[in-house]
């Protein structure tokens, strides 16, 4: 078993993205291990081609969802960072795990096929495949499901 004290979480309030931040904490508990938490913005593309400005207003906003996330870890003793980043989700995630030494990325998957993963992508599959770092996938959490011995991130940030 590999040495876990750093985790990358991206982060896009979905309730599958949330599902593997709790994920996330019960793999950091007990190992003393750092979450870093990321929420990407896209840039808004102009149709010529342009990046628009991302108002001061939303990119706060995100920070401040992920502080109350981060608050929610900390209930179970997890060391936690924030961070928002504006570009490319796959890129950013990827930069953040060289830039923050990543042991290992945990990230929810909406399981998307056929037409949905065309139209909609396939973030997890692409970090999966580029990433140099183990990736744990996690889908949405289903009623009825194993749940973790403690309350969830869903319940207890976000509302």
């Amino acid at each position: 078993m590999f040495d876990v004290r750093t985790i990358l979480v991206p982060v896009d309030f979905s309730a599958c993205s949330l599902a593997g931040l709790d994920h996330a904490v019960a793999l950091a508990a007990p190992r003393r291990a750092t979450i870093h938490i990321l929420h990407v913005v896209d840039p808004i593309v102009s149709g010529l081609g342009e990046v628009g400005p991302i108002a001061t207003g939303v990119l706060t906003r995100f920070q401040d969802r992920l502080t109350r996330l981060a608050a929610s870890a900390a209930t179970r003793d997890v060391d936690t960072q924030v961070h928002v980043a504006v570009g490319s989700v796959e890129e950013e995630i990827l930069d953040m795990v060289d830039r923050y030494r990543v042991d290992v990325i945990v990230m929810g998957t909406h399981g998307c096929s056929g037409w949905g993963h065309l139209l909609l992508g396939g973030t997890a599959e692409r970090v999966v495949r580029r990433a140099q770092c183990p990736v744990l996938t996690v889908k949405e959490r289903r009623t009825g499901s194993r749940a973790s011995d403690t309350a969830t991130i869903e319940e207890s940030a976000v509302g």
